[in-house]
C-alpha cells in the first residue's frame, strides 16, 4: 500500500516552462493588462457614471462654433479613456469610449433622449452649421452609432513607437490619416484582443480597424453569455460570439434603397430563415415553387424575429440672396444711400426629423406591397424640429455696400 501511493506521488510533476515568451504573447498579455486597468474585466463597463455623464455633455453642446476646440477635448476627456499598446514597432491606443446621452435609456420622456437611444449622435449638432471644413470631427465615435452599443471599445493606429510622448496615447476620435491596415494585421489584432477579452471576462464589442483610414472600415467581436432553454424545460449558460463587419459602398444599389430590399439582404447574409420552424404541411410542390402558406409562414417568422427602426430627415438649406431682407421692416433700414442691417439671413438650415421606434420589422414593412413601406411622417413615433442659424461672429453689415 505505501509503496503504490510513494509511485503515485512521483507521477504528479510539475513542468515549468522557462522558454521567452514571443512577441505576442507579450502583446496579449499588454492588452489583458490594459483592459484592466480600463475597468472591464469581470464584466465590468469602465465605472462610468452615466447620469452625470448625460448631465455634463448636455451643458457642453449647447456651446457656440467658436469653442469648437474645446467642446470636443471636454466631450472626449469625459466619454473615453485611452489605453496605450505596442506591436512590432507600431504604436496603437486602445480606447473605452461611451455615448451617455444614448445610454440613457429608451424609455425616457425626453423626446432628444429619446432619438440618442435609437440613433445616436456623432456630432454635436450646434457646431454642424460651420461651413468652412468639409468634413467634421466628430464628438463620439460612429461604430455608437453603427453597431447601437453606449459602451465600446476600439483600437485606434497611432503610428511607429518614435511618435510616442512619454508612453501616453492621444485621445479624441481620430478617423482620418494615411495609413493602411492589412487584412492579415486586422486579423492578428482581432484575435489578441478575443483572447484578450475572455481571459480577463470582458464582455464589451470590441473594434479594430482594417484597409485604408478613408474608409473608416472596422471589423468587431462581442463574446458573452446568455441563457439559453433546453430540452425538458431546463435552461443553461450558453458561451456566444458576435461578429460585426463595416463595409465600404460608394453608390447604394437600388434594391438597398427600400427597406425590403435591405431586410431580403439581412436575412440572407444571416441565415434567418434556416431558424425557422419546418411545417410539412405547408410545403410547395416538388418543382421547387413554394406555396403561398409556406411564404406566409417565412414571414411570419421573419417578422417576430427582426426588429427595425429607421430615423428620416427632412434638410430645407436657405441659400443666400443679397435682397432677403428686403421686405422685412425688422431686419432691414436704409439710412440714405446706404443699407444697414445683417448682410446674410440668420436662418441657414431647417430640419425636420422623424423617429420610427424600434418595433417588430412587419410593422413597417407590408408582405402584400414590399415596393412600399410604411414609414410616414404622419405615423413617426416622435419629430423633432431644429433650426440652424449663422455665427455670430462671422456676421458683418451693409454699410461699406
Amino acid at each position: 500500500m505505501s509503496y503504490d501511493m510513494a509511485e503515485e506521488e512521483d507521477d504528479n510533476f510539475e513542468l515549468v516552462d522557462y522558454t521567452a515568451a514571443s512577441p505576442w504573447e507579450k502583446f496579449v498579455a499588454s492588452v489583458e493588462n490594459q483592459l484592466c486597468k480600463l475597468g472591464v474585466n469581470d464584466g465590468k463597463s469602465g465605472n462610468f457614471a452615466i447620469d452625470e455623464l448625460s448631465a455634463k455633455c448636455s451643458s457642453l453642446l449647447v456651446k457656440h462654433r467658436q469653442y469648437r476646440s474645446a467642446v470636443l477635448g471636454q466631450v472626449s476627456a469625459l466619454c473615453t479613456k485611452v489605453a496605450p499598446l505596442s506591436y512590432r514597432g507600431a504604436s496603437y491606443a486602445l480606447t473605452l469610449s461611451i455615448h451617455p446621452l444614448m445610454a440613457t435609456g429608451r424609455s425616457s420622456s425626453d423626446k432628444l433622449a429619446l432619438f440618442d437611444s435609437h440613433f445616436a449622435s456623432i456630432h454635436v449638432p450646434e457646431l454642424e452649421i460651420d461651413n468652412s471644413q468639409s468634413e467634421l470631427e466628430p464628438a463620439w465615435h460612429p461604430l455608437h452609432r453603427w453597431t447601437g452599443s453606449s459602451v465600446l471599445i476600439y483600437v485606434q493606429y497611432q503610428g511607429d513607437d518614435s511618435d510616442w510622448t512619454d508612453g501616453e496615447a492621444g485621445g479624441g476620435v481620430n478617423l482620418g490619416g494615411d495609413y493602411s491596415i492589412s487584412l492579415e494585421t486586422a486579423k492578428l489584432l482581432m484575435s489578441s484582443m478575443n483572447i484578450a477579452a475572455q481571459n480577463v471576462q470582458c464582455q464589451l464589442p470590441i473594434f479594430v480597424p482594417v484597409g485604408d483610414a478613408w474608409r473608416c472600415l472596422f471589423t468587431g467581436r462581442l463574446l458573452g453569455r446568455a441563457e439559453r432553454a433546453l430540452a425538458g424545460g431546463e435552461s443553461g449558460v450558453v458561451a456566444f460570439v458576435r461578429k460585426i463587419e463595416t463595409v465600404c459602398l460608394p453608390h447604394a444599389p437600388t434594391p438597398y434603397l427600400q427597406l425590403n430590399g435591405l431586410l431580403e439582404l439581412y436575412t440572407n447574409s444571416f441565415r434567418i430563415l434556416a431558424y425557422a420552424p419546418q411545417i410539412d404541411d405547408i410545403r410547395g410542390g416538388d418543382n421547387g415553387s413554394r406555396s403561398s402558406a409556406e411564404i406566409g409562414h417565412e414571414w411570419d417568422f421573419v417578422s417576430s424575429v427582426v426588429n427595425l427602426a429607421a430615423l428620416h430627415t427632412y434638410r430645407l438649406k436657405n441659400t443666400y440672396s443679397r435682397d432677403w431682407n428686403s421686405s422685412s421692416s425688422d431686419f432691414y433700414c436704409r439710412s440714405g444711400d446706404l443699407n444697414v442691417g445683417p448682410a446674410n439671413d440668420p436662418l441657414r438650415l431647417l430640419t425636420l426629423s422623424a423617429l420610427f421606434q424600434q418595433a417588430p420589422c412587419g410593422t413597417y414593412i407590408d408582405p402584400q406591397s414590399l415596393g412600399r413601406d410604411r414609414l410616414y411622417l404622419k405615423t413617426a413615433t416622435a419629430w423633432h424640429l431644429s433650426a440652424h442659424m449663422f455665427p455670430a461672429d462671422r456676421e458683418r453689415t451693409m454699410l461699406t455696400e
